[in-house]
C-alpha cells in the first residue's frame, strides 16, 4: 500500500493529483491493513475535492474462480464499497462472521462503537466474555484519543479479522492526520521521527494539543497488547516505525512515508483465551 500512498499523497499532506483512479482488476488479496489504508485514502482524497474512481471486474456466480473474484466477493460482503459505487461489484456469498467490517469512525462516536459493536463481535469470535478482554477496549479507546490529539481529521478507519488457521486476530486502525511524530516535532526538535515516536511511548509525553489527553498513550497500549506474549504491535507514523512484542520495543526510521498514524495489533487467540480463563488454583 505504500506505493499507492506515494502516488496519491506528498509528504506535506497534499494530493498529488486531483483525479485518482484505483485499479482493482488485478487485486488478489487485501488484509485489514490494506482495507483501512485504502479506505482512509479514498476518504481523504474526497474531502480534498479530488475526483475518485474505481476500475474493477464485475463477477457473477457463473464466472470462473480466480483470486480477484474471491477478493472482490469478500470486499462486497463486508460492504467495503458502500457509498463509493452505485452498483454491486459481485454477487454476495453471505456474512463473514470472522470479519468485523471496516468502519470510518469519528472520535465522538468511537467509544460507543467500540463498546457496543466491536467488543461484542470480538468476544463472540474468541468465545470469551468482553470483560475478560477489556485491555482491547482500553487500547482502542486510547488510539482514538491519539487520533483526536494528533490528527486534524478526527476520524479513523478500523477493521479486524480472525484468521482461524493461523490462530490470530488482526486489528488495524488508520488515520490520515498530521501524525504523532509530526505533532511532537516542536517538543523534540533535535530528534528524528523514529526517536520522537519512541518518546511518545513514555508516560507523560504528549504534544499537549489536548489538555485531556496527556500521554496515557502509546506505552500503555503496547504494554496491554504485548503482556504475557499476548500479541504484537506495529505503529507507523510519518517516517517513524515501532515494532513491539513481549521481548521489547524496536524503533526505526523508514524510507516509506505514512501520512498520519497506522496501528496494527496481532493477537494470539489461544493466549487470549488462556488469559481470560486461567487455570483454577486451590488453596488448602
Amino acid at each position: 500500500m505504500y506505493d499507492v500512498i506515494k502516488e496519491c499523497v506528498d509528504e506535506d499532506l497534499n494530493p498529488i493529483s486531483d483525479d485518482v483512479i484505483f485499479d482493482l482488476q488485478y487485486l488478489t488479496f487485501l488484509e485489514p491493513a490494506g482495507q483501512t489504508i485504502l479506505s482512509n485514502l479514498i476518504e481523504w482524497l474526497g474531502k480534498r475535492g479530488c475526483k475518485r474512481s474505481i476500475t474493477y471486474k464485475k463477477y457473477s456466480s457463473g464466472d470462473p474462480d480466480s483470486y480477484n473474484k474471491r477478493v472482490m466477493q469478500y470486499l462486497r460482503d463486508i460492504s467495503f464499497f458502500a457509498g463509493y459505487l452505485a452498483q454491486e461489484i459481485a454477487e454476495p456469498i453471505g456474512p463473514r462472521k470472522n470479519t468485523c467490517p471496516l468502519v470510518l469512525i469519528n472520535y465522538t462516536e468511537s467509544v460507543n462503537w467500540i463498546r457496543h459493536t466491536f467488543m461484542p463481535w470480538m468476544g463472540s469470535v474468541l468465545g470469551v466474555e468482553t470483560s475478560d478482554i477489556d485491555y482491547i477496549q482500553v487500547s482502542l479507546e486510547e488510539i482514538f484519543n491519539n487520533v483526536n490529539d494528533h490528527s486534524d481529521v478526527k476520524t479513523a478507519c478500523i477493521s479486524a479479522q480472525f484468521y482461524k488457521k493461523k490462530g490470530q486476530l488482526l486489528i488495524c486502525v488508520s488515520d490520515f492526520g498530521t501524525g504523532i511524530s509530526k505533532t511532537l516535532e516542536k517538543k523534540f526538535p533535535f530528534l528524528d521521527e523514529a526517536e520522537r515516536l519512541r518518546e511518545a511511548t513514555k508516560n507523560g509525553v504528549s504534544s499537549f494539543r489536548n489538555p485531556h489527553n496527556r500521554g496515557f498513550g502509546l506505552g500503555n497500549i503496547i504494554k496491554a497488547i504485548t503482556a504475557e506474549s499476548l500479541g504484537s504491535v506495529h505503529i507507523h507514523s510519518n517516517h517513524g516505525i515501532i515494532d513491539a512484542n513481549s521481548l521489547g520495543i524496536e524503533c526505526q526510521r523508514s524510507d516509506t512515508f505514512y501520512p498520519g498514524t497506522f496501528f496494527e495489533f496481532i493477537i494470539d487467540v489461544e493466549q487470549a483465551r488462556k488469559m481470560s480463563n486461567p487455570e483454577e488454583e486451590f488453596a488448602w
